[in-house]
């Protein structure tokens, strides 16, 4: 059985093995890519490794925002909706970052292009409530 590419997630016989550490688990592990393909693999790789962190914090402190519009008054509570969803999109887009499933299913590649997608998705319905709401 061939094994797949991390990057791309095809299937082939000539894959390099690199080895990497898990930034969940801190534990050492073994990815196969193909070698046109490693030099964008490391770059990302190195990018999830400094950024991946201060990613998670953006994201849990966005959503305690979020909970703190819920007791805004409603006349400007979809103001800061829409600003915290922009906000979210723009971190999804700048801050590609998926699930371990999701690069096993799709490759890291695809799964960066569909997380920057969701992001960009995600701010345009953030600046859609905003529109909707203002009154001209």
């Amino acid at each position: 059985m061939h094994k797949k590419c991390i990057w791309s997630n095809q299937k082939n016989e000539n894959l390099k093995e690199l080895e990497v550490k898990n930034l969940n688990t801190k534990k050492i592990e073994t990815v196969y890519v193909l070698p046109e393909f490693e030099q964008e693999f490391l770059s990302f790789y190195k990018f999830a490794e400094k950024y991946a962190n201060k990613f998670l914090i953006a994201v849990i402190s966005l959503s305690f925002a979020f909970v703190f519009v819920l007791v805004l008054p409603k006349s400007i509570s979809p103001y800061f909706l829409s600003l915290g969803l922009v906000l979210m999109g723009i971190l999804c887009y700048l801050f590609p970052f998926v699930t371990p499933e999701t690069v096993k299913m799709i490759g890291m590649k695809k799964s960066i292009l569909t997380a920057k997608v969701l992001g960009i998705i995600i701010a345009l319905f953030g600046t859609f409530i905003c529109f909707k709401t203002m009154s001209f």
